[in-house]
């Protein structure tokens, strides 16, 4: 996981008539006390072509929470930070209903995910410091919230986790809680990880070894030092691994 930027202009869809028609239609059934469903929500609104591709943009391909490269085998996820039909503290927890149905088309409760991570893991899972303060309608201050869940579009990852080679550890309570309900140490995602880490500790001793025998003008040296510096890059896949290493890689 990487800190990313979000795009300033919203994507045309979220902003268009039929977008607060919805709005207007979730908001007066809650209030008349009606019960709102997944049903309740558009995905051809929210999962709009120019909001996902606006997002893939802004997350340079990849996954905003495990960095895994989207669109490869499966569809580009467009999710929700906090869940929009229900939420829940956690596994096993109360569901709480109905969820941020308010933020369903809010550009900045968007991500693009994996399908492992967003259908997987994260789910609709949205635990917080104190449950109590769960905001369950749009009239509702979000500000008393406190999610245990790192939202990487508005926080630095590295405040809360590191990697020690592959494996992501949490440094505070948001940063565990986001290691398990991310899926960030899931094997399939590990061997990924593994696999880079080994080969970027492989071309960091071809590089030293360059450098003793005095190679730092050949074609090699320049080519090490560009797939070194490439795959750091927040194009690359998995470089907050690398990143946020919390040993000796550098």
């Amino acid at each position: 996981m990487i800190k990313l930027e979000k795009n300033s202009r919203i994507p045309v869809t979220l902003t268009s008539e039929r977008v607060a028609g919805e709005l207007d239609r979730l908001e007066r059934t809650v209030v008349e006390g009606g019960y709102i469903t997944y049903r309740d929500f558009k995905s051809e609104l929210y999962g709009a072509e120019d909001v996902r591709t606006t997002l893939e943009t802004d997350q340079h391909g990849k996954c905003a929470y495990c960095e895994s490269r989207l669109d490869v085998s499966s569809p580009t996820h467009v999710e929700h930070f906090r869940p929009k039909t229900y939420s829940q503290q956690g596994k096993e927890k109360i569901i709480h209903r109905p969820g941020y149905y308010w933020l369903a088309y809010d550009w900045n409760n968007l991500l693009a995910a994996c399908t492992v991570c967003n259908q997987q893991y994260k789910k609709n899972y949205f635990p917080l410091t104190d449950d109590s303060q769960r905001a369950n309608w749009h009239r509702k201050d979000l500000s008393s919230e406190n999610p245990l869940l790192i939202n990487p579009y508005t926080e630095e990852p590295g405040t809360h986790l590191i990697f020690r080679r592959e494996i992501a550890v949490g440094l505070t309570p948001k940063g565990r809680t986001s290691v398990e309900y991310y899926g960030l140490n899931r094997k399939a995602l590990l061997k990924e990880r593994q696999e880079k880490y080994e080969f970027y500790k492989t071309l960091q001793a071809v590089l030293q070894t360059l450098e003793a025998s005095q190679q730092q003008d050949t074609e090699t040296y320049r080519k090490v030092l560009d797939l070194l510096e490439k795959m750091t890059s927040h194009e690359a896949c998995y470089s907050g691994m690398l990143c946020y290493q919390g040993n000796e890689l550098f």
